[in-house]
């Protein structure tokens, strides 16, 4: 293995997941939310945001969170 350092490293937990679901954002464009669903082998994220935020993310995308204790 290598000992070089990883991005990993920075972080006290990983866990690797995959996008199911992606609904549009509908409505007034100040009120707009688009929404993205993710799993993690069971356990699930949604998220809602500004449309442009989650634009770039589609179905089966693989997605890594990435969490450090404050």
């Amino acid at each position: 293995m290598s000992s070089r350092p990883t991005l990993l490293d920075r972080y006290d937990y990983a866990m690797h997941g995959r996008v199911f679901k992606l609904v549009d954002g509908a409505g007034a464009e100040s009120t707009a939310r688009a929404e993205t669903y993710i799993s993690f082998g069971g356990l699930l994220m949604h998220l809602a945001a500004d449309p442009r935020r989650l634009e770039e993310i589609d179905v089966d995308d693989d997605v890594f969170l990435l969490i450090r204790k404050a």
